[in-house]
């Protein structure tokens, strides 16, 4: 459903349907798997912190360490149609 990859090149994020979230080194090393409250469609990596942050078609935003802890979440009342965001993820606009 969503696909990342950090800004380095270095590791891949992959959302799936069933809701869970696989973070791989580029060089296929698993680093986590966890499930998420809705399939995450928009994916981003930050540039300057260990963090992904993703958003669901229907109602989600949150974000991640890259070894899968939950940071924060916020529940949406609308969908969202795409997700823009900085380098630093300092500011995330949301379609």
């Amino acid at each position: 459903v969503g696909l990342a990859l950090d800004p380095f090149g270095r590791h891949l994020a992959v959302s799936l349907g069933n809701r869970d979230v696989r973070i791989n080194t580029t060089t296929k090393r698993r680093v986590a798997e966890f499930e998420v409250v809705r399939p995450l469609k928009h994916l981003r990596f930050s540039a300057t912190a260990p963090t992904l942050l993703g958003a669901a078609e229907d109602g989600l935003l949150a974000a991640y360490t890259v070894g899968g802890k939950p940071l924060w979440d916020v529940r949406l009342f609308a969908t969202c149609g795409d997700m823009a965001t900085t380098g630093d993820l300092s500011l995330t606009l949301l379609a």
